[in-house]
């Protein structure tokens, strides 16, 4: 792997910035650079060659750090040519090229709101590799889930209410997101996301919305605890949220344990899987 010496690679990225308002271009040249730093050597593991790698360059983390500090004043001054920029990144498959795309979307200021959300919808794709999916929804909604959270949370509850288990992945991967975001703290408007979910799931995304009641109940083990002790109260013996919470049961706090415990139905199969890590 090339060595990063720090002043040539900024004098690369200050050269780099007068491709800015030409997409394209921009495009080009940054490929050009990932290629310079990439890792020639970079052989993946056999158990890796069999899986479906997606393309890489295979840089040192230090080229994206410095590559997101030069990029977040062009995005403030020229929103509008930053977002032209992302469409052109986004479309190389490379991840780095789609984690700098993704960069730009969330960072891009919140007077370009629509721009931002319609991008979203267009570029979060069920059939896309939940890697990219991943990258887009952590660094593509930063600015939304702190300036404009319920525009966030209106299309998460668009993508949880699509009658496609592989649209309700997205959403369910977007609200874990969230809850993985420390900083997101009004977590009342999130557990009615949960509800419809936890209700008529289908078996496929059982696993899914076990991560997310996890995550739940880390971030808040009281409020998670009434929510559930709520929607056990009303629900069926074969309703999801039966299920899951039985399987769940073992990772919750003692006390949480004995809360809801009594509102599950005998009736369940108790011989179920054990609870996801």
């Amino acid at each position: 792997m090339p060595a990063v010496q720090l002043a040539r690679l900024r004098t690369q990225l200050h050269d780099l910035r007068w491709h800015f308002t030409q997409p394209e271009d921009y495009a080009a040249a940054l490929r050009s650079l990932f290629s310079d730093y990439s890792d020639l050597t970079y052989r993946p593991s056999p158990a890796l060659q069999s899986a479906n790698i997606l393309p890489s360059f295979h840089i040192p983390p230090v080229i994206l750090q410095q590559l997101e500090l030069s990029l977040f004043p062009l995005i403030q001054e020229n929103p509008s040519a930053a977002l032209a920029v992302a469409d052109v990144l986004w479309h190389d498959d490379h991840i780095e090229m789609r984690r700098s795309a993704a960069y730009i979307l969330g960072q891009a200021p919140t007077s370009h709101l629509n721009d931002v959300l319609n991008r979203l919808t267009l570029w979060c794709r069920p059939q896309e590799a939940r890697t990219y999916m991943e990258v887009l929804l952590t660094l593509g909604t930063q600015r939304l889930r702190s300036e404009a959270p319920k525009a966030y949370l209106n299309l998460i509850y668009t993508w949880l209410e699509d009658p496609t288990p592989a649209a309700k992945s997205l959403g369910l991967m977007a609200l874990h997101g969230l809850l993985q975001d420390v900083s997101f703290e009004n977590l009342p408007l999130l557990y009615p996301l949960l509800t419809s979910p936890l209700q008529k799931a289908p078996n496929a995304l059982h696993t899914e919305l076990q991560q997310v009641v996890k995550a739940f109940m880390r971030r808040s083990p009281t409020e998670t605890t009434f929510y559930l002790r709520q929607l056990l109260g009303t629900s069926s013996a074969a309703s999801p949220v039966q299920r899951i919470v039985r399987r769940l049961l073992p990772t919750f706090p003692p006390e949480t344990q004995e809360k809801l415990r009594p509102l599950l139905h005998s009736s369940l199969d108790t011989a179920d899987e054990p609870p996801s890590a």
